[in-house]
């Protein structure tokens, strides 16, 4: 009696049964042959890339562990070792290459998040770019040496007294009537508070504003105090004064309403 050839033995294969699909963290998209529930809780699954499935014309090859988003976030959130091997019952070796696959992954993530704000790490002094983005100015310091090259002090002045004048401006016209006290009328009633900003004088040049350190950054955020000082001085908002260490201006001592403080005496340069 003549049986049948054995297919295995006449060459032909069968495309390999698939039980699902998934995408790794790279966008690439799998076959799943194998999904194993780890003591973690979440699905370790293990396939091939759709174009490389064993089948006709296709070899057999061993199964390869996907590396989905599920499983990258595990291995975030299990960042010591055998911690991480014991929860996800996968071995020495495949862990080893997946945690450095998702490291690799994440400085890739961290240099394109830079290089796409290549600009203000360029223009932006360095603790305004860390204020402004949420960075720590000695992580900003190391990309800008990375990056841009080293840094030089002063590179940035000329940008950051701009800002500073504009942001004045701006803060005076919404403020200048509603945000301080008027110096006369404290001087008269001594129970009259100071404005929210500090207190507003006549002079014949014009308004002065007298701002405390304390208001002087409420009204410009962006900046550290010696930043703001610095550059209402270099732009003509405060006169020149002593500087201590050669670093910030000292602001004027003044007594309203019975106590002595120390105020900022700002006008608008054409005035």
């Amino acid at each position: 009696m003549n049986r049948p050839a054995c297919p295995c033995k006449s060459g032909y294969r069968h495309r390999t049964q698939i039980i699902g699909e998934a995408w790794d963290i790279d966008g690439e998209h799998w076959a799943v042959r194998k999904r194993v529930r780890s003591p973690h809780g979440i699905f370790i699954e293990y396939g091939w890339r759709m174009d490389q499935v064993p089948g006709p014309g296709i070899p057999s090859r061993g199964v390869s562990l996907i590396l989905t988003p599920v499983l990258a976030q595990a291995l975030h959130d299990l960042p010591i070792f055998n911690e991480a091997k014991a929860a996800l019952g996968i071995s020495h070796t495949a862990l080893n290459q997946l945690r450095r696959r998702v490291a690799m992954r994440h400085r890739d993530q961290l240099d394109r998040w830079w290089r796409d704000r290549i600009d203000g790490l360029k223009t932006l002094p360095i603790d305004t770019f860390a204020r402004c983005y949420g960075v720590h100015p000695d992580t900003v310091k190391a990309y800008h040496q990375r990056l841009v090259g080293p840094t030089q002090p002063g590179t940035n002045r000329t940008w950051e007294y701009q800002r500073v004048n504009q942001l004045m401006v701006m803060f005076l016209d919404h403020h200048a009537d509603t945000g301080f006290t008027d110096l006369r009328h404290a001087k008269q009633n001594p129970a009259i508070p100071m404005g929210e900003y500090g207190y507003r004088e006549e002079t014949p040049q014009g308004p002065v504003y007298l701002f405390t350190s304390d208001t002087l950054v409420k009204a410009i955020p962006e900046f550290t105090l010696k930043r703001i000082s610095r550059a209402l001085e270099a732009t003509g908002w405060v006169e020149a004064s002593t500087w201590v260490n050669g670093e910030k201006p000292i602001p004027k001592p003044r007594r309203i309403s019975g106590r002595r403080s120390l105020y900022y005496h700002v006008h608008r340069p054409n005035s």
